[in-house]
């Protein structure tokens, strides 16, 4: 009877060894926990750059088009309206009404212009996302679930917050193919450091997981590509497979194209048959980025975001080229500078290169060539860009998408860390240090506050870059209290604007196509 009872008694803990001992178990804690801290603070990042994804994944959901018209969406531009006998003057157009509708058809009322974030295309009053297609199709699961409890076409409270779960759910993730492409090569404890490194200890907290920027739907298809890079010389369809990943995300954000030219070379020397499956799965993609690229904008390679940015940067810098900055200016921007520099926000990740040499000296690393000159690639043509350092951000947003590739490159160093108590204790302060100053962005940044600082200066984004006497981290820790308020201050503003996102009663009045 004792033994019985025992063995009744030790069932309960046999089953949670078992689950334990589960290959999905740290996996699935990962997510987790990944999961809850991304979304412990309830904010949002306010701000428009997020906007035309947000818009765009509703329109198409509750429109089933990619396009819009200014009656769909008055609110994404600056409208006129002209008065028998006086001249057009400015007016806000909240919500689409019979008499609005009437001004606009008799060519009272007129978009004069229209917010960034979204591109005019070859055909009168219809436009199209300014930053592509990708993000929205990865928003559109989650408000897809929303709308069948809420209208989102009209609830701003879950538009918001529901594109913050969206991209919370896609860094998440994204940390779990870390943690799944380092174990392929060291165990469990440095994969569970790698994952951390990436998930808490980048820009990825505080930027990607709280908006539906490009970033976290690139970053989510860049993780996926990566773990499937490292495990397609066993399993040759991963490498088909990686290279539909690739292609999402060019989708999400067309520059991580230099990565996907990284990995493609890469297997062209190493074993052309995963070269060519890796090819055939990114060509759907290609060709559906190529051909809405034609239909909307009249080329296979212009984008809404190059037809946009051209005049924000005749603005900004005198010039439209997109590509004017020098590397001699924007590197050690994005590496050293205390408000978006790499070794401040993520000194974790900047242990990767110590790993360097390993990476090409030992054969069992070889495979992270590819991911090594991908996060290169990636850094110089964010440096080339002519706002490289990411307008009003918290740290190096532009070189996000790097991210979990420079904490892949972790893994050639990591078992000697683990092994070592010395190097245990001087390399997990770059760890702390990464994911603290992650939580204090998380917590208090917001588009006003140590950006307004700057405001009365000529060029008030550049500013602040090499300002030591008041680092970003620095201020945001000393005015922690105060700039959480006024983040929260800001996402009410947000969410107290008026009128619909998508006027859906106008969608059989609009051109878009």
């Amino acid at each position: 009877m004792r033994s019985a009872t025992r063995l009744e008694a030790d069932a309960p803990k046999t089953r949670v060894a078992r689950i334990a001992a589960s290959k999905h178990f740290v996996p699935v804690v990962l997510f987790a926990a990944c999961l809850g801290v991304y979304v412990a603070n309830g904010d949002f990042l306010p701000g428009n750059d997020q906007v035309g994804n947000m818009l765009f994944s509703v329109n198409l959901l509750k429109r089933h088009t990619l396009a819009i018209s200014p009656p769909v969406a008055p609110e994404a531009f600056f409208w006129t309206i002209e008065k028998p006998g006086t001249e057009p003057v400015s007016t806000d157009v909240d919500e689409w009404t019979e008499s609005v509708d009437a001004d606009y058809r008799e060519g009272r009322l007129a978009a004069r212009s229209h917010f960034y974030y979204v591109s005019p295309t070859m055909f009168p009053d219809v436009y199209v996302n300014t930053f592509g297609i990708g993000a929205p199709l990865a928003g559109l699961p989650v408000y897809a679930v929303l709308d069948l409890f809420v209208d989102i076409a009209n609830d701003r409270f879950w538009w918001w917050h529901g594109a913050a779960l969206t991209a919370s759910l896609l860094t998440a993730t994204a940390a779990v193919f870390v943690f799944l492409a380092a174990r392929g090569f060291v165990p469990p404890v440095p994969a569970v450091l790698i994952t951390l490194a990436f998930g808490l200890g980048s820009c990825a907290w505080p930027v990607s997981s709280q908006a539906l920027w490009q970033h976290p739907a690139s970053t989510f298809f860049l993780s996926l590509a990566a773990w499937l890079l490292l495990r397609s010389e066993s399993r040759p369809l991963a490498a088909a497979w990686c290279g539909a990943a690739f292609g999402m995300a060019v989708l999400c954000r067309p520059t991580t194209a230099v990565a996907v030219v990284c990995a493609g070379a890469y297997l062209l020397w190493v074993d052309r048959r995963r070269c060519a499956a890796f090819v055939l799965g990114g060509l759907p993609f290609l060709a559906f980025l190529t051909g809405y690229n034609y239909h909307y904008f009249g080329h296979p390679f212009a984008f809404g975001q190059s037809v946009v940015a051209s005049g924000i940067a005749l603005s900004k810098t005198g010039s439209a080229d997109l590509w004017q900055s020098s590397w001699s200016e924007s590197l050690p921007g994005l590496l050293i500078s205390p408000a978006r520099g790499l070794i401040w926000f993520s000194p974790v990740l900047v242990l990767g290169f110590a790993g360097t040499a390993a990476v090409w000296r030992n054969p069992r690393y070889r495979p992270f060539i590819p991911l090594q000159l991908g996060a290169a690639a990636m850094i110089l043509v964010a440096g080339k860009w002519f706002d490289w350092w990411g307008g009003l951000t918290w740290g190096y947003r532009s070189i996000i998408d790097a991210s979990p590739f420079l904490a892949l490159l972790l893994v050639p160093i990591e078992e000697r860390i683990v092994a070592s108590r010395p190097l245990r204790v001087v390399c997990g302060l770059p760890l702390a240090w990464s994911i603290a100053a992650q939580f204090i962005g998380a917590y208090s940044y917001s588009l006003m506050g140590w950006s307004d600082l700057w405001r009365h200066y000529d060029k008030p984004e550049q500013a602040s870059l090499w300002r030591w006497d008041r680092p970003q981290i620095g201020y945001h820790l000393v005015n922690f209290r105060s700039e959480r308020a006024r983040k929260k201050k800001v996402m009410t503003i947000y969410l107290n604007y008026q009128g619909p996102i998508v006027n859906l009663p106008g969608s059989d009045q609009d051109s878009s196509r």
